[in-house]
Parts: C-alpha cells; structure tokens; sequence
C-alpha cells in the first residue's frame, strides 16, 4: 500500500497559505498602520504568533526557536545586548579642532558615539563598572581624580556634551536598563538632574547636537501566550524623572507587511541641555534590530526579514493546482477566495488532492508525488531567501524630533553599521548573501546596493567573492572598500561615483583578512586584522570507494581546503591611489599565536592621528611560560595585554613605537591577573592608556611614565 507523502506536503504548504490570512492592508504610501486598541494589537500579536508557530513546526519539524514573543508563563527575553552627504569622520585628518586631544573613533562627522571614556582637553571621564571617574588630566603632572560617582548598574557607555555628561547603563536589581544625565560644572561634585529609565534592551544610540537619540528594544509579552483571549498584553514603558509614561496602543506603529519575532522597537530622544523639554518617544512593533546607522539627519534601523507568506503562499497554490488538470484545477484555484480559516482551506486542498491521486494508477500517483515534492522543496527556498533579506527603516532626525520616512529590503544580511552609509541623498549597502542555484548547500556571495531616498534599489553590484563573506566595509565617498575572506584576503575597490551603475576597480589578494577598516587619506587604508599563513590549493586525487582497492578510470575528487589557522594580529597599510592597482605597502604583525585586539570588534577601541602619525590599539596574547603559583595545583599561563602604540606614514609604513601594559593586580583567588588597557587618548604632548583600575600618563614622543593615578576599586570587571 502507498504512504501518501501529502499529509507533509500539506502541513508545510499550511504555514505558506496562512500567511494571507493574518496580513493586514497595504498602508496608503508605505505609511505604518497605527493600532485602534489594546485590543487591536493583542489579535494581531496574537494572530501572528499562531502563525509563527505553524510556520516553524510545518518547515522545521519543531517550534520556532527564535520566537521573542512571549508567553508571561515562561517570562520575558534576556535584554538585547549589544549608518546628504556626509564625511566618514574617520576620513578627516585630526579627531579634534587643531588635533590638540583625541575624541571618540566615531563613524560619521557631527554624530557621536557613546564610549567608555570621553575627553575635552582638560578633563578626561571613564566609565569602570559601575562608576563614573571624573580626573583633570592636564598637565598630566598636576593630573588628579576629582570625583567618582557610583551609578545603579553597569556602565555601557558616556556622552559628553559641554558641562553635561550622559551616563547609559543598566539597573542593578530591576530589569532594564536606563540614562543618567549629570551637571558637571562643578567636575569635583557632579549632580544627577534628569533620569531617563526603560524596561527591555539597548540597541544604540547617538548624539546630534545637544540631542541624544537612544534605540530601544522591549520584548512583547501576551498573558497567556497565544491561546489567551482579549487585551491581556503589556505595553511599553519608560520613566522621565520618575514621571511613568506608558505608550498607548494608539501610539504603536506597525508595517504592513508582519513579523514573526516581535518586539518593541523605541527610538527615545532627549535634549541634554534642557530639562524641561519632554522626552520624546516613537514607537514601532517590529522584528529584532541588528544593526544602526546615523548621519545628521537621518536614523537607519536594519533587522532581519520575515517571509512574505503571502506572495509565496499564492504562488504555491497556483503551483499545486498546476499539477492537475480540469475540475480539480479550478477547485484549487478557488481555495483562496474561500472565507474559511486557513487550516480549513488547507484540509480541503488536502481532500481534493488525495481524492484525486486516489484515482490514478499506480505509476501515475508516484510522478505526481514527485513532482509535489520538488515544487515544495522550491518552495522551501523560496521561504529560506525571503529570511535571508534585510529590511531597512529609514526615520529623519532634527533637534529631538523623529519621523518616519520609508522602508526598504536589500538581499543578504549586514555585518555591521560600517556596511551603510549615506552619501549624496543615496544610501549604500554591502551584504553578505546566501544562494542554493546550482548547488546542494548555501553559497555565499557578496552584494552592493544604492538606494534613492525612498529606499528603492537603484543600483547593485552582486556576487562578489562567491564562497566567502565580508568581513569587514568601509565607505569613503565615491568609493567603498571590501574585505571578503575564506583562504586569502581579496581588498576589493568599489566605484560608487555613478550610483546606478557600481563596478569593481581592482582587488588585492593577501594572506590574511581586515575586520576593521580606517581611513589614513584618500589615498591610503588601515585594515587591522589577522594574518593567516597561505594554505596550498587542495590536489584532486581520485578516490576509492569502499571495498575497492584500486580506482582505474575514477575521476578526480577534489578535497576541502584545509582549515585556515590564524597567526596573529595584522596591521596593514594600503595604497589605493592607483584603484585598478591597489597596494599593501606596509604591515606589523603581532607574531604572537592567539593574539588578538579588541579593535577587531570594537571600532572605538582605534586611536590615530593622521597630523601625529600615530595610531594605537589594545592588544592581548598569551605568554609562553606558565606562572608557578604554590596555591594551586597546575601552573597558570600569563596573558600578557596592553596598548601596542606605532607611528605611521605612506613614506615611512607601520613601526612599533612602544608597548604600554599596566600593572597586574590579585583576583579574588589571589592570582595576578591583567589591569586590562581599555582605551587610550592624548592632550597636547601627554600619551594616556585607560584600564579598569589606573590612567597612565606617559611622553607622546617617547612612552616614558609620567605619572599613574589609581582609580578606586568596585569589585567588578569592565
């Protein structure tokens, strides 16, 4: 007897159809939808959490796993942790008006970033845990700490705007996490005046003027997950000076086309320099945000795509009624315009199949079977492309105010905010993308894409470098640079000049890779990364099967490539003067197995000074002798880590200048460990390295020790 395969086909063809059902109107100009009610928005939560459900049980065999909609039972998600035309503020010559101190490494000119130190020439403020420092720092002889504020959770980062400091951390003992803004006229006694508070996650943030603009998530909690009933659902809510103010359904914004792991999304903006103007708060029913790009006058938000159930769904309907012929064709073709449930319309395209395969021969139902099959497993695909999509969210930005503009989808995911840019009314992309044509298993490919100012695609550049993925970006103008890497490190230059028409000038191909990329000039790059020694290409061979002793007339299989194995840190030094031609004229590795900088992961961990030839960055790696310890059993190994500071030129290349680590200190096991340098900065002539417990002061020129001022202890580790 045949097992009908239909029961499966079916179910997954389940999830596809009832797409249709749960999606809302088109909104007139791609406007976001607003809810009527909290009744509104639980059905619609509702609705497409049943949906998701389906979705990921039909396909997957088991319930979606990255549901963030959740049910109160089980409780909420963890918090989510943690891109005119516009001058990457990393292209400029100096950091700081006359390049007397450094500033943050921050992407684009006039839009801060938040970091774990600020500087303003005179004063330098650290963030450590959970406490603010506050040190006059110039001249280093007569450096001082001033004041040490202890804040109510972990620090994440500090905007510092004239005689206003921002402090964004969590709460230590409540969920969620907050904004601090501090008075320090008086640097020696700073005062809280305003503090702004939320439950849920913290994506980004910027500062614009005297505005700072804070990207919030909070997850979405249904009382009695999907199968509950009514408007038990919570809504968003955060505090202004301990003033409690709870968005309204009627104030959440959501996108005609639904998600399926939502989340609130809220972008906060307050103005530091007047505390009685309000906070002022939009807010979106969306997917997770990934990723944020700003320019000063427009917020980008990207996350990942869901798949438009509804498209796919109609085409999978037409594709199952194309299978038959006469009346059971049309029967299925009708299925859609029926006012049943989606599960009832998915029994009766069920019914009407089987009752058709039924009547064939035996031969005849295994063709048809097959071809159900294939259609699914296209359909499948089909799913799979639309998740690896990225939706982007385009919002204006202007003295706190926030609009929403349009929204837009490139194919592939970003890797992180320097994978955007806006330059001339046009917003560029670089992702990296998945395909299954011609292959068995996902192969990677690499995109560009120019979008108009209504996020329209108007010019693309795909499938770069098919089998890697980029690690690293970074547009410059006319041009964007791109880093890909599987065996070789292939430095791609992009021409943007023509924003319909994005064509490679050259590429070079080096061992190693770049997961940072700094502009020097316009001429010249620094990629920091890893060197990877060159592995030779795999031989073909022919290969037996099992049993077989010989292989006479067997063709060549060829083997894998062999595992890569990283080196050491690399700093190199490109020349794109000529673009068809570009060049690594210089490079420092740290030959050190295992070393690594936390610059690879954090772009404001880089200090350089085009003026000074001076560039810096954090480094760490383990010692090759073990530290004897008559406490404990095993020896330890020592991590060595500290600040590799260089000078650096186009005519003179990269050279070490000097290493500067900071003292080790006991943990609570009575081990020395590392004072882990964090950060380092100048004033004038004075070099400072930044670690949890001390700033070292030390001769920009030579790296002699000035002085080192101590800072207080708090139990716990940056």
């Amino acid at each position: 007897m045949r097992r009908s395969v239909f029961p499966v086909i079916l179910l997954a063809a389940a999830a596809v159809i009832i797409g249709q059902y749960f999606y809302p109107r088109q909104s007139v100009a791609q406007e976001p939808g607003r809810f009527t009610s909290r009744q509104h928005l639980a059905e619609y939560v509702r609705e497409n959490i049943q949906l998701a459900h389906g979705y990921g049980v039909f396909l997957t065999g088991r319930a979606s796993a990255d549901m963030m909609v959740m049910n109160a039972v089980s409780g909420a998600p963890a918090a989510v942790k943690e891109m005119k035309n516009e001058k990457s503020a990393a292209s400029r010559v100096q950091d700081s008006p006359g390049d007397a101190y450094s500033a943050t490494n921050v992407q684009v000119e006039g839009v801060d970033e938040a970091d774990i130190i600020k500087n303003d020439g005179k004063y330098m403020y650290i963030a450590s845990a959970n406490q603010l420092h506050i040190l006059e720092a110039y001249p280093a002889e007569q450096a001082r700490l001033l004041s040490t504020v202890k804040i109510k959770g972990y620090i994440s980062g500090l905007f510092l705007n004239g005689s206003r400091i921002v402090v964004i951390s969590d709460r230590s003992g409540a969920p969620g996490m907050m904004a601090a803004v501090y008075d320090i006229t008086d640097r020696a006694s700073p005062s809280l005046v305003r503090t702004l508070a939320w439950e849920g996650g913290y994506v980004s943030s910027r500062m614009i003027g005297d505005c700072i603009y804070l990207v919030l998530n909070m997850p979405v909690v249904l009382n009695g997950g999907d199968k509950g009933e009514g408007d038990n659902i919570n809504l968003p809510v955060f505090n202004d000076n301990d003033r409690t103010r709870v968005i309204q359904p009627e104030e959440i914004q959501y996108f005609d086309h639904p998600d399926y792991s939502y989340l609130y999304t809220m972008i906060v903006s307050i103005n530091i320099k007047d505390d009685r103007q309000e906070a002022l708060c939009k807010t979106f029913l969306t997917g997770a945000s990934q990723n944020v790009y700003s320019s000063p006058e427009n917020l980008y938000l990207t996350g990942p795509k869901a798949p438009d159930m509804l498209f796919i769904g109609n085409r999978l309907i037409e594709g199952l009624a194309s299978l038959v012929n006469g009346d059971t064709a049309d029967q299925i073709r009708n299925i859609p315009a029926s006012s049943d449930r989606p599960d009832e319309k998915v029994q009766r395209a069920y019914q009407i199949l089987e009752n058709y395969i039924s009547g064939l021969d035996y031969a005849g139902a295994g063709i048809l079977e097959e071809k159900i099959r294939q259609m699914q497993e296209k359909y499948n695909r089909d799913v799979a492309r639309e998740r690896n999509k990225t939706v982007i969210y385009k919002f204006s930005v202007k003295d706190g105010s926030v609009d929403y503009r349009c929204r837009g989808e490139v194919n592939g995911r970003l890797l992180n905010q320097f994978s955007m840019d806006e330059e001339g009314g046009c917003f560029r992309v670089a992702t990296t993308s998945e395909g299954w044509l011609f292959t068995d298993r996902p192969a990677t490919r690499n995109n560009i894409y120019v979008m108009d100012e209504k996020l329209d695609v108007v010019g693309k550049l795909e499938g770069l470098a098919p089998g890697e993925r980029i690690f690293s970006a970074r547009f410059m103008g006319g041009r964007v640079y791109l880093v890909t890497f599987r065996r070789i490190d292939p430095l791609f230059v992009i021409d943007l000049k023509n924003p319909v028409s994005p064509k490679v000038l050259g590429e070079l191909k080096i061992p190693g890779y770049s997961d940072y990329l700094h502009p020097y000039d316009e001429n010249h790059i620094i990629g920091i990364g890893k060197e990877v020694p060159v592995q030779p290409d795999p031989l073909p061979m022919p290969m037996p099967l099992p049993g077989e002793t010989s292989v006479p007339g067997r063709m060549p299989v060829i083997a894998p490539p062999v595992p890569v194995r990283e080196q050491g840190v690399k700093i190199a030094l490109f020349d794109v003067s000529n673009p068809s031609k570009p060049v690594e004229v210089s490079k420092y590795v740290v030959d050190k197995i295992h070393s690594d900088s936390e610059v690879s992961r954090n772009h404001k961990a880089f200090l350089f000074s085009k003026n000074r030839n001076l560039m810096a960055l954090p480094v760490s790696y383990p010692e090759n002798w073990p530290v004897k310890d008559k406490a404990l059993f095993m020896p330890r190994y020592r991590q060595w880590q500290g600040m590799y500071v260089f000078n650096i030129s186009p005519s003179e290349g990269i050279s070490l200048k000097g290493r500067i680590e900071h003292p080790s200190k006991k943990d609570i096991t009575g081990y020395w460990v590392n004072d882990a340098v964090k950060r380092a900065a100048y004033i004038n002539e004075v070099f400072y390295t930044i670690s949890e417990g001390a700033v070292k002061m030390s001769g920009i020129e030579d790296l002699k020790e000035i002085k080192t001022i101590g800072l207080p202890e708090n139990g716990s580790k940056l």
